[in-house]
């Protein structure tokens, strides 16, 4: 059951700075916001918000991850993506007026602070860097979703896979010349997210693990040859965004 958490101003603004749309507010911001956002806690598999949900908040993630998914009436579910903490989530209902569009979970205990509609309204008007940092990372969503919607559409399980593999790669953390994507959602996570089934993923994941591309591990996959990965892909997706190291 969620829970309100009572910080003091300071640690409800070291809070919010430490956040990425937040990285360029001043002080004298940060103290106004640390006095109107609310935090709460979640525990694991609990929803922060649901699909078609009419709330308007939107939210800092604080501590913990979630998984951003669309599950149909039926049964069958799609992972969109995951957030770490230090991301921002949310605000597309208070943009547009929407019902939510899809249902976020908490994986594990999550602390997420929300500023209410009017407050987000606020801050677009007044404060550049905000609206900048939102700019930016919603034009970043939009290529990586237009990406997916063509690999989905054009690419058989294996590319989709690869394709996928680089994504989570990207800007993730370097061991030498191999880069850790960790925690690792796993194969049936890397399933829902290209729409695939399980024991394919599996089987693809083997064959690169076979080829010295990738070496899975406890809750990890290190991608030890990148460039190979990206130019299998290439070969029959054409050249990607997400295939170069960030």
């Amino acid at each position: 059951m969620a829970r309100r958490l009572c910080f003091d101003k300071d640690e409800s603004a070291r809070r919010l700075g430490a956040s990425d749309i937040f990285a360029d507010a001043d002080r004298s911001n940060l103290a106004v916001l640390a006095e109107e956002i609310m935090w709460t806690e979640f525990e694991p598999g609990e929803h922060i918000v649901s699909h078609m949900d009419d709330s308007a908040d939107f939210f800092i993630l604080s501590e913990g991850e979630i998984e951003v998914r669309l599950d149909s009436p039926r049964g069958r579910g799609v992972l969109v993506r995951r957030l770490r903490m230090g991301a921002h989530f949310g605000e597309l209902a208070p943009l547009t007026g929407a019902k939510r569009s899809v249902t976020l979970v908490a994986l594990g205990a999550v602390v997420a602070g929300s500023l209410g509609a009017p407050v987000f309204k606020r801050l677009l008007r007044e404060q550049a860097s905000f609206g900048a940092r939102l700019a930016v990372d919603l034009a970043h969503s939009v290529v990586r979703l237009t990406e997916q919607v063509y690999q989905l559409a054009a690419l058989e399980m294996r590319f989709r896979l690869y394709g996928q593999l680089l994504r989570l790669a990207n800007g993730a953390p370097r061991a030498g010349e191999a880069f850790v994507i960790h925690p690792a959602p796993t194969h049936a996570e890397l399933a829902e997210m290209i729409g695939a089934q399980r024991e394919a993923v599996t089987r693809e994941l083997n064959y690169l693990a076979r080829e010295g591309i990738v070496r899975p591990e406890r809750a990890q996959i290190v991608i030890l040859d990148f460039a190979r990965l990206a130019d299998m892909f290439a070969k029959r997706a054409g050249p990607s965004p997400h295939a170069a190291p960030g």
